[in-house]
């Protein structure tokens, strides 16, 4: 495997601990509630790291990214289900209000479009393997 770039995301500790509970995670929807950005970050096959945010602010797992989409709320939940880290729709679409109105964007625009980032193989870490952006580093 020759992995040329990574990428870090931060990750809320719900999506994770939600995901990280699940019994076969093989495939996640790593969403945002702004789907009008395009993220051009990756190309298929680099890595994505899950970093947590505060309090723990750690590498929580990563996976390969796979493709960058934008979809309604409603189509990623009938696409990827629980697998976008809720246990409802209801409850992905209250993430995304809160998420959205943390970063100043209006209601609507959560039920417009979002940006998906779908990756495949992942791995998440038990609380035990967290690592810091440092010890990823091959230039530590």
């Amino acid at each position: 495997m020759n992995i040329q770039k990574g990428y870090v995301g931060l990750t809320d500790p719900n999506w994770y601990s939600f995901l990280r509970n699940y019994p076969k995670v093989d495939e996640v929807n790593f969403w945002q509630p702004h789907g009008n950005r395009a993220f051009r970050a990756l190309k298929p096959g680099d890595i994505f790291f899950f970093k947590l945010r505060a309090p723990q602010k750690a590498i929580a797992g990563f996976g390969f990214f796979q493709r960058y989409e934008s979809l309604p709320a409603w189509l990623a939940w009938d696409c990827f289900s629980k697998m976008n880290g809720a246990s409802s729709f209801d409850t992905m679409v209250e993430k995304l209000r809160l998420q959205a109105m943390s970063h100043g964007a209006q209601i609507k625009s959560i039920l417009i479009g979002m940006l998906q980032r779908f990756l495949k193989d992942n791995l998440i870490f038990p609380a035990q393997s967290f690592r810091n952006e440092a010890e990823l580093s091959p230039y530590e």
